[in-house]
């Protein structure tokens, strides 16, 4: 899960012991943030929520102030704590997630799984990292050239795009093949996948996709060396 840096968040939390659904006893639930070192962000330890004997979830409000990212850092981690009782018994969930900077990119999770043809069951967005396809790309590009690609307006942008897609896509292609599922049914229809196969291919693509736009954003320069050198006579003589 990702939090835009300053932003507040509202996370969903379940409450379960082992695989089944508990309601906490009345007054028994409070969550603590820790911060990227471990360390409790000021003001959220042992934070109580408001629940009834029939509550089985619960939404935690978490002010924007809790979502700063360090200098120097491009993202920054951040853990949930929810702490509760079921008949006197202590039990908690732990929720892990990241504050990322809010970037100028238009690919979303649904584009990588139109471009694979892969349903949202079968790849969930958060099994679908946009930011380290980003952050890879930026690696190869530098920071300012992709940025002022990604806000160019012109086919540069659609290149930028294109590539952190691509990459998004070359990144999720290995688990891809254990995540869908070789047939479905719905109703008194059925359908088969492709081969899985086809995914093999579907990687060539991508690389190929990728390559070419960044054939169109890098250009590389070269140096001429000259190969001339420059003699002087020397006389027998005088040396």
């Amino acid at each position: 899960m990702d939090i835009i840096g300053s932003t507040p968040a509202a996370i969903t939390i379940a409450f379960a012991t082992g695989d089944l659904p508990v309601a906490p006893d009345v007054g028994s639930v409070t969550y603590t943030l820790r911060d990227q070192a471990g360390a409790i962000v000021a003001g959220l330890i042992d934070v109580p929520q408001t629940t009834t004997d029939t509550t089985y979830e619960v939404q935690i409000h978490i002010p924007s102030a809790a979502h700063n990212i360090g200098a120097g850092r491009r993202f920054e981690r951040r853990t949930l704590t929810t702490k509760f009782t079921v008949g006197g018994a202590e039990a908690l969930v732990t929720q892990a997630y990241r504050v990322v900077p809010e970037l100028a990119y238009s690919v979303t999770s649904e584009t990588v799984r139109a471009f694979i043809g892969i349903e949202v069951h079968e790849m969930p967005d958060d099994a679908i990292d946009l930011l380290s396809a980003y952050l890879a790309v930026e690696k190869v590009m530098g920071t300012a050239a992709l940025g002022t690609a990604l806000v160019s307006g012109t086919t540069d942008e659609l290149s930028a795009n294109t590539l952190i897609c691509m990459r998004a896509v070359l990144d999720v292609l290995p688990s891809a093949k254990q995540r869908m599922a070789q047939s479905e049914k719905n109703g008194v229809k059925e359908f088969s996948r492709v081969d899985l196969k086809e995914l093999d291919k579907l990687k060539i693509e991508a690389e190929k996709r990728y390559q070419e736009a960044l054939d169109e954003l890098v250009v590389i320069s070269t140096t001429t060396v000259s190969l001339f050198l420059t003699t002087a006579n020397i006389d027998a003589i005088t040396g």
